[in-house]
């Protein structure tokens, strides 16, 4: 089978992802297109191997003017590409960029199967409302199938019509099995690394991974943090954005100097050591997904999400891996940051999560199941009329 993938930058996870499917024995080639080779606001440098074929088309970023995080890419060229590949079937890595859009119609007017990936769960109610909901229609209506991330996001199409026997759950996952073998040897140097990160040889260590951006709520985590932490407590925050000097400030307000660190932004490499040897993993925020979560969890840490990150109702199933709170909320996190930092995180809690990470979340789990269903259900592809298979 030869498969085309649509997708906005190379990330961390999502190409060591690819690469699994690439190595499936059903997989003849898999070509990844990408809209753009990076974001200001993600400056990741791209040393994980690709064993897939790259396609770096000319782009342009049409809200270029619109700031750092705004993007929608159109990609020159493209149409051209997927007509020519031949391709049994295209993965359409969402749907905010025209390319993609584009890509869609092209592939309806060749009757080439195609597949939308989708991290959304939340339908707001804004002037934008009625475009969306006709884009989702024409996606119901003429997709082979959707590749949500999670749960939340399955529900989601399903109430744009989407048939849930044509939805097929393709988590954004971290590398589970090398994490949780880094988790292991990185715990084996842990006096070590508290020693070269500056973090004080004793006491428990919660950690913060993300942009210093409102939606993350770095802000909350230092006040949530200072309310509930025991004062032997070390809290690193990784990441940088334009909040960063308030939360600085913050912390010097709140008393935490000397209890709160802040290593600014780091490569992907570079996370697991910060995170294997915490006590904690928060993330307070408000976010389609949470990757970094799935990476903390296979990492052996327990995890504090908010009920906004999308990846909570898949992830947080018993006590081993963490507690839900509900966003926003500082009392709550105040609360679940005090209860988590009182349990133990021992072998057995640490077994028990890397156990379910690994039957849940594993590159070569979610890419079988990603293969086999895109291999059946492009079989009965002729007979989607209308979002129905017949």
């Amino acid at each position: 089978m030869r498969l085309a993938v649509i997708t906005a930058i190379p990330t961390p996870y999502r190409d060591p992802f690819w690469s699994e499917v690439d190595a499936h024995p059903d997989i003849e080639s898999l070509d990844v297109y990408y809209c753009a080779l990076g974001k200001p606001d993600r400056p990741w440098e791209v040393s994980w191997e690709q064993r897939f074929n790259t396609h770096n088309l000319p782009s342009y970023n049409l809200l270029s003017w619109a700031g750092v995080d705004a993007s929608a890419y159109w990609v020159r060229g493209l149409q051209q590409e997927l007509r020519e590949g031949k391709h049994d079937a295209v993965i359409i890595g969402g749907y905010n960029h025209p390319s993609m859009l584009q890509a869609m119609r092209g592939c309806v007017a060749r009757k080439q199967p195609f597949y939308v990936m989708c991290e959304t769960y939340k339908r707001r109610k804004t002037w934008k409302s009625f475009a969306k909901d006709r884009l989702m229609s024409y996606i119901s209506r003429h997709a082979a199938g959707a590749m949500p991330t999670g749960k939340l996001a399955t529900e989601y199409l399903a109430s744009y019509g989407m048939p849930r026997g044509r939805m097929i759950q393709v988590p954004n996952v971290p590398d589970v099995r090398g994490l949780i073998q880094s988790g292991v040897e990185l715990r084996v140097h842990a006096q070590e690394i508290r020693k070269a990160s500056g973090i004080p040889p004793e006491g428990p260590i919660a950690t913060f991974v993300g942009r210093m951006i409102p939606k993350k709520r770095p802000m909350l985590t230092l006040r949530a943090f200072a309310d509930a932490a025991p004062p032997n407590a070390t809290l690193v925050m990784l990441g940088d954005g334009p909040l960063m000097p308030e939360c600085r400030e913050l912390a010097k307000t709140l008393g935490l100097t000397g209890r709160v660190l802040f290593p600014g932004f780091c490569q992907p490499s570079e996370v697991p050591s910060y995170v294997a040897i915490a006590d904690l993993f928060l993330l307070p925020s408000s976010e389609t997904w949470g990757v970094a979560a799935l990476e903390a969890a296979s990492l052996g840490v327990r995890v504090v999400l908010s009920d906004e990150v999308g990846c909570h109702a898949d992830l947080i199933q018993s006590e081993q891996l963490g507690v839900v709170v509900s966003a926003g909320s500082q009392g709550a996190l105040t609360r679940a940051i005090a209860s988590q930092l009182e349990l133990p995180l021992d072998p057995a809690t640490r077994a028990a999560g890397a156990a379910f990470m690994k039957e849940n979340f594993a590159y070569d789990t979610v890419a079988k199941r990603l293969v086999d269903s895109i291999s059946f259900r492009d079989s009965v592809y002729g007979q989607v009329t209308e979002g129905v298979v017949n």
